[in-house]
């Protein structure tokens, strides 16, 4: 865990979230705080940290708002710090120690005052975007590529013999898979460029739904797959031996029955 420190640029208003799999609602709330070079870092707070942040009493200071935030998990996202707090997190305004008057003096124009912005949710499901799994099979992917379309189902199985993640290009917002050029190394075809042994791990994870009435196989990616295992794909591969791994795709073999809404 790390505590940081920054002037509070943005905050967007607490909104209610799905955690993965226990179907249970969590408070969440963005931060973006900023240092002296005028570099962001994202944080996302959630629990009680998210709800008892006052936003209204903050806005209302004369001058931007100096803060350090305590407790923070920070984990690398496609090439980019994110920091997130839960319950035992702390954020303390204005506190009295050597930088305070150093980023006062930095951020004192009137458009270095932090900002509230509504959060970035996403529509809601609802009879008209929600459909079924036989009416998946229906939909034309390039004509509805840009609507958020919804179906309620349940895991019923993993799909694991390929693997459930992959070797991604590791420049920024590619991702394509890496392959084995003639030199034996990885490379992105892409790029036309070879990365060596280093790669980012991206989830690409095969399941089958039901929804009661049909099944089929659907594929998982990015912030899906990550919403659904509660972390990004470098840091739960990072976490797991090999002793690890093997006991988790055990676990992924055994049929999960959950409901839950997919995208």
């Amino acid at each position: 865990m790390k505590d940081l420190y920054g002037c509070i640029k943005i905050v967007s208003l607490d909104y209610e979230v799905n955690v993965k799999w226990t179907e249970k609602m969590q408070t969440v709330r963005k931060i973006k705080i900023v240092n002296l070079r005028r570099e962001v870092l994202k944080v996302s707070l959630w629990g009680d940290p998210a709800k008892n942040f006052d936003c209204k009493a903050i806005q209302e200071m004369p001058q931007s708002v100096f803060a350090v935030i305590t407790s923070l998990r920070i984990t690398m996202y496609k090439n980019e710090l994110i920091a997130s707090g839960g319950d035992h997190t702390c954020i303390i305004l204005n506190p009295d120690i050597d930088e305070k008057e150093e980023y006062k003096a930095k951020f004192s124009e009137v458009e270095d005052k932090m900002e509230i912005v509504k959060p970035n949710v996403s529509e809601k499901p609802n009879e008209n975007n929600t459909k079924t799994v036989s009416q998946l099979y229906e939909l034309n992917p390039k004509s509805c590529k840009d609507d958020a379309i919804y179906c309620k189902a349940s895991i019923v199985g993993f799909l694991i013999q390929n693997g459930w993640w992959y070797k991604g290009c590791t420049l920024p917002n590619c991702f394509k898979i890496l392959k084995k050029n003639d030199n034996n190394e990885l490379a992105c075809i892409e790029h036309d460029t070879d990365t060596g042994d280093k790669y980012l791990p991206c989830y690409r994870v095969s399941m089958m739904i039901d929804d009661g009435s049909d099944e089929t196989t659907i594929t998982l990616m990015g912030k899906q797959a990550e919403q659904l295992f509660g972390c990004n794909c470098e840091e739960l591969v990072n976490k797991l031996s090999l002793r690890h791994n093997k006991l988790y795709q055990k676990q992924l073999r055994t049929p999960l029955v959950k409901n839950m809404y997919l995208k």
